[in-house]
């Protein structure tokens, strides 16, 4: 989208229908799960416009949390095996919209449920009790990956980790974290740092001409601050 995506208003609908881009199966290839095998839920829609963003979000259509779960099962048996145990809820921004019906469906169904969110906005009433509920039952895990200087304050609560894209040259040197915004180019911006730093921290190079220098600035912060690396490796392997 590289920043030219409509900015979409959080949505939360009352029967729990989503408007999903695409529902693949394929490598989880960043953070804590990365190397998982996993079905992606692409929801459509941001509320962001991040300007390095080459992900295909916008459209989509409306479906029932029963009929996603159904696509989601059938997406993860390819031959007949089913060996797939992890659902990746994605975007866009998967928080704009109402997502508690069909995370409690799948979790109903032994999966567990990875949330990739900026974590700008939760849904009602997807609060922390809810989420540690949830959590307690190995049904959700939430990754948050912040784009803004302010979080909603629940995710700081409920974040299982952190995961920062890494521009050389627009990380702070005190903490290795960005200090560059990510909706104006150029613009100094200190993004939102987690508040509690006993849950992991992962450095991610952003994908982009020239990005041999993010890697080496990611692995450097890596090594210097405790930080983890995370490579993209469903695009090392070619995989969507």
């Amino acid at each position: 989208m590289l920043g030219k995506n409509p900015i979409t208003k959080p949505s939360y609908r009352e029967d729990g229908a989503l408007r999903v881009k695409e529902i693949f199966y394929t490598i989880q290839g960043e953070g804590p799960r990365a190397g998982q095998p996993a079905v992606f839920v692409r929801l459509g829609g941001c509320n962001l416009r991040c300007f390095f963003c080459d992900t295909d979000f916008d459209g989509g259509h409306l479906m029932e949390a029963a009929k996603i779960v159904s696509r989601v099962t059938t997406a993860s048996t390819p031959d007949g095996m089913d060996s797939c145990t992890l659902v990746v809820l994605t975007g866009g921004e998967p928080m704009a919209q109402q997502i508690l019906p069909l995370v409690q469906r799948l979790g109903a169904l032994g999966w567990t449920v990875q949330v990739e969110t900026a974590g700008t906005c939760v849904p009602p009433p997807f609060g922390p009790d809810t989420v540690r509920s949830l959590v307690a039952a190995k049904v959700l895990e939430i990754v948050c990956s912040p784009k803004t200087p302010k979080l909603d304050p629940q995710i700081h609560e409920v974040a299982a980790a952190f995961k920062y894209l890494v521009r050389a040259g627009g990380m702070d040197k005190h903490d290795g974290l960005p200090i560059e915004s990510t909706q104006i180019q150029g613009k100094q911006e200190r993004i939102a740092r987690p508040l509690n730093w006993a849950i992991p921290v992962y450095l991610q190079p952003i994908d982009e001409p020239g990005s041999g220098d993010n890697l080496q600035e990611a692995i450097n912060l890596c090594m210097k601050f405790g930080y983890r690396l995370s490579i993209q490796q469903h695009k090392i392997i070619g995989m969507p």
